[in-house]
């Protein structure tokens, strides 16, 4: 197996792998966020300076990727942040060790620009991609919940009325 750096070549079957994470059922969920189609989301990772695009090849074949992006911030801690944005390994492919050599890979790279913490997000009920990450160390500290604006608008006024019946 050979991890590295994703090159313009790669499009195609990259392109594939991206469009195999996005198509996962929970990922199709109606309520999660989209980023485009999956051509547009890897031009925008390729053309990222700050992400790092790597991907896993065998015998010229793209097992998985993953996309990690650092971030330097002024202010608060961690100051030197690594966030991965995206991972997918082809199901065949799964508990072969691709996934943890590609985060491997990536953690040198964070490492090598001082990265004191790196965070992952994934969809609520990917209970692979829960169990993934939690035995690799990631462990959940802030829960990110979606609401659509005519939803909150509706509680709200529903919720401010019976505030000032209480009065």
């Amino acid at each position: 197996m050979i991890i590295r750096v994703a090159k313009r070549e790669d499009a195609g079957a990259l392109t594939r792998l991206v469009a195999g994470l996005h198509g996962h059922r929970e990922h199709l969920a109606p309520r999660v966020w989209r980023h485009g189609t999956p051509g547009e989301v890897l031009r925008g990772l390729m053309s990222d300076r700050a992400v790092r695009l790597l991907i896993s090849e065998e015998g010229g074949i793209l097992q998985g990727y993953i996309a990690g992006k650092f971030e330097r911030r002024r202010l608060g801690r961690p100051r030197r942040a690594g966030y991965i944005m995206e991972a997918f390994v082809r199901p065949g492919l799964r508990r072969k060790g691709v996934g943890v050599a590609l985060v491997a890979r990536l953690l040198e790279w964070f490492e090598k620009r001082g990265v004191e913490d790196v965070s992952v997000s994934f969809v609520v009920g990917n209970r692979a991609a829960g169990s993934f990450w939690s035995r690799l160390g990631f462990r959940p500290l802030i829960i990110k919940a979606n609401a659509r604006p005519d939803v909150i608008r509706r509680r709200a006024a529903r919720l401010g009325s019976r505030a000032s019946s209480r009065r």
